[in-house]
């Protein structure tokens, strides 16, 4: 899997989209229905499931808990950096390489994740 950096402070969620699908980040960008011009790029849970579906990737419905990622035998979108205004931050984990892919933090606190299921091929 190939590292993604965001481009802004809020596309985190784009580039772990791009990371997980194996898409540019623009092609993620539109998959979560962000237009070329928005300035802001935050994302939930549901909005990166659904545009991760659209790019042929089956998650998990729901977080599990993931404190230790390099226990997790599959990649997956993790939840992490929970700040005291209730945001988070998302990054990936690569089970191939049992690294975390961070597009911005150099270190990184998981929390939760969505486990990828399988990926199949499909066009936006």
């Amino acid at each position: 899997m190939k590292l993604i950096k965001q481009k802004t402070e809020t596309d985190c969620g784009v580039a772990c989209v791009a990371m997980l699908a194996g898409v540019s980040w623009a092609k993620a960008r539109d998959a979560l229905n962000f237009k070329k011009s928005d300035k802001k790029f935050y994302t939930d849970k549901d909005s990166v499931r659904n545009a991760l579906t659209r790019l042929g990737v089956i998650t998990e419905k729901n977080f599990v808990v993931c404190k230790y990622p390099e226990r997790l035998t599959k990649d997956a979108l993790l939840r992490t950096n929970l700040l005291a205004n209730g945001n988070w931050h998302w990054a990936v984990w690569d089970a191939k390489r049992q690294e975390i892919l961070d597009p911005y933090y150099k270190r990184t606190r998981p929390l939760s994740c969505l486990i990828v299921l399988r990926r199949e091929r499909r066009q936006v």
